[in-house]
């Protein structure tokens, strides 16, 4: 199940997704996962598997690897006081020139690729890719910052929370906020219905399922450049993998409302509160795949 060139290729792989940031590291990831796909459509499937399998979801840029590494470094590099926030996840960490930085960073890769291996053998009904990003972003808050899942509360919005009622936490702040264009119903819905049509129109049209993904990830360098693009590879993928399953272009559009809502819920449970990233994409992708999983298959 296990290999050791597997824990040392992902040891590499959170350094490298330490040392250029753990969103740029993703926005890699969507660029492999867009070659493999077109690698996929000669007649020789052998290097379109590799591609995908072995690079953009294994141990160089899977995002269970690579950016898991980028968000345990930050969240290390925020406690010793090199970055301001441990939510910064854009920042290149090798411009720290701290070693110690670096290898958390394949530290949690390794704990990624040992995780991920773990849930798929043993058939867990989710992306398990998604499923150890969300578990792996969970562990290194609370082992760097000393702080749980659910973040923690200003004092003022914690009033409003009583037992039986999580009341303050689902108030969005100027501060507390995860991307102040997609926090509101109405364009979640929008967004996720028409990402969500894009994505699953482009699966059954080439009949890859993370063509959709692999976009909506490349696209990533839009929000570090000029701002304000959407994050949607939490629509893109679940699309996808619903009309996969059923066929139905609606079917998958409607998946990517899901995946957009949940996005959200997840920022506003995990995000808005913490003290470092924990990431709200990956828990709607995995959501949405076990929803999938129940109600579609």
């Amino acid at each position: 199940m296990y290999t050791l060139a597997g824990v040392v290729a992902s040891f590499g792989g959170g350094v490298f997704g330490a040392a250029i940031g753990g969103l740029p590291a993703f926005i890699i990831t969507g660029l492999v996962v867009l070659a493999g796909v077109a690698a996929g459509f000669f007649k020789d499937l052998t290097a379109a598997r590799a591609v995908l399998n072995q690079v953009a979801f294994g141990p160089f840029v899977g995002p269970h690897i690579a950016f898991a590494g980028g968000v345990a470094a930050a969240a290390y590099a925020a406690r010793k006081g090199l970055l301001a926030t441990g939510k910064d996840i854009i920042t290149p960490l090798a411009k720290l020139n701290d070693p110690g930085v670096l290898a958390v960073g394949g530290v949690f890769g390794v704990l990624g690729y040992l995780l991920q291996t773990w849930f798929a053998a043993i058939g867990l009904k989710t992306d398990t890719v998604a499923f150890t990003v969300a578990l792996s972003g969970i562990l290194a808050r609370w082992a760097f910052l000393a702080e749980g899942p659910f973040g923690t509360l200003s004092p003022e919005l914690a009033k409003e929370a009583t037992p039986g009622n999580l009341g303050g936490r689902f108030v969005v702040t100027e501060r507390a906020v995860w991307l102040p264009y997609q926090k509101d119903l109405t364009q979640l819905v929008v967004l996720g219905f028409g990402l969500g049509a894009a994505s699953a129109s482009a699966t059954l049209f080439t009949g890859s399922p993370v063509i959709g993904f692999g976009i909506a990830a490349a696209w990533l360098i839009f929000l570090i450049t000029p701002g304000g693009a959407p994050v949607g590879h939490h629509i893109a993928l679940p699309a996808a993998v619903a009309a996969s399953m059923t066929g139905n272009l609606l079917i998958g559009a409607l998946w990517g409302v899901l995946g957009a809502l949940i996005g959200e819920l997840a920022a506003r449970l995990f995000y808005n509160w913490g003290k470092s990233h924990i990431d709200p994409p990956a828990v709607a992708i995995a959501a949405c795949n076990t929803l999938a999983v129940l109600l579609l298959s």
